[in-house]
């Protein structure tokens, strides 16, 4: 049981360290140097912690990242710094609470501090991410104050009581695990879509044709999907994002939205995954088709109203007029008053229809348009 409890606090004080490496170490400096923390025999070794040179130096530190964590986009800046450090920090911390402990347990333990932290802070790190595309800084600051309060609460609950403070913080480790795949999808969704917004104008021309070129992976993928026999009329570079009731639809993969005159009523989004391609059929029946604009994107919300089926496609925010052509052509596409090949060169506002526009696609733009 000793043994139990000693590497229960190893390893719970490593996933605070990948939360706030010097609010833990001032913590625990704090609660021996003052006699809050009676030291057993089992944690002997942690009473360096407690003299005054440490207590300085982790305080001083606290103050810089307690600074650093409440200013936007500074904040992963730190963060990225620290991602070689915490977890060092937790190795070293694990093997002084460890103590005695035989050599070999005492690499094997302290191996798995460092992951414990680095998995905290990965996930800490792609959260404060996406918090830091909001404008505004109140969520950042909240957030950072809430991880301040979560490390003094468990801490308390660590010193007092080893084994139940040990599971909680696995538990919580293990729930890290779980949701990183998908914090990390999203983080590299809105890194990209920053990157374009900083980089690439709103040049794109105000009817532009959408793209209905295949590679030859994808052109296979989407013949078992759809069938040997199939014209594709656009195919867009896309983010799918809060989807809902769309089964195989992930959020925030990467992948081509396609269309196909053979199934006008029918989506194929070809979306990349960690093994490969997947490939999810999206009806289109009953759908409503909406653009709307937000801070880092263009987006096409497609949602239909009595199932409560939901997603959003994203696109950089210089492809606005893409966004808009292709409510223009998916809500055509539903009207069934055109096939959709045909509108493939239409414009995406139609009270600028060529004279070869035909009457029939440009009243029925017109009406969707309205709408």
């Amino acid at each position: 049981m000793e043994h139990l409890q000693t590497l229960a606090m190893a390893l719970g004080l490593s996933s605070l360290v990948g939360l706030r490496l010097y609010l833990t170490v001032f913590l625990t400096s704090l609660s021996i140097n003052q006699g809050w923390l009676q030291l057993s025999t089992t944690y002997d070794s942690l009473g360096i912690l407690g003299s005054d040179a440490i207590l300085v130096a982790s305080g001083v530190l606290l103050v810089l990242e307690f600074m650093a964590d409440k200013v936007q986009g500074f904040d992963s800046v730190w963060d990225s710094i620290h991602t070689f450090i915490r977890p060092v920090g937790a190795t070293i911390l694990a093997l002084q609470v460890l103590g005695d402990w035989p050599a070999e347990a005492k690499v094997v333990a302290a191996l798995c501090a460092g992951a414990v932290a680095l998995t905290v802070h990965s996930a800490k790190a792609g959260t404060r991410l996406i918090v830091n595309t909001s404008p505004e800084p109140f969520s950042n600051m909240a957030l950072s104050a809430a991880e301040d309060v979560a490390v003094a609460g468990m801490f308390t609950l660590l010193i007092t009581h080893p084994l139940l403070g040990g599971a909680v913080l696995l538990a919580s480790v293990l729930a890290c695990l779980w949701s990183m795949p998908k914090v990390f999808r999203m983080a590299k969704a809105t890194l990209h879509l920053l990157w374009q917004r900083l980089v690439r104008p709103s040049s794109v021309p105000p009817r532009p044709s959408l793209p209905c070129h295949l590679s030859p992976d994808h052109d296979i993928l989407l013949s078992k999907t759809t069938g040997a026999h199939t014209t594709v009329d656009w195919a867009v570079e896309t983010i799918s994002s809060r989807t809902r009731g769309f089964r195989g639809l992930d959020n925030n993969r990467f992948g081509l939205l396609i269309a196909t005159s053979s199934q006008p009523d029918t989506l194929v989004f070809l979306a990349r995954t960690l093994f490969g391609r997947s490939a999810v059929r999206l009806p289109l029946a009953g759908c409503q088709f909406v653009q709307q604009s937000t801070f880092l994107s263009e987006n096409v919300v497609l949602y239909h109203r009595t199932s409560g089926r939901r997603t959003v496609f994203r696109f950089a925010k210089a492809e606005a007029a893409i966004a808009a052509r292709l409510v223009d052509d998916l809500r055509l596409r539903t009207s069934g008053k055109t096939s959709s090949h045909t509108t493939l060169d239409t414009p995406a506002h139609p009270a600028s229809s060529p004279a070869g526009y035909p009457d029939r696609l440009r009243h029925a733009a017109s009406h969707n348009g309205a709408n």
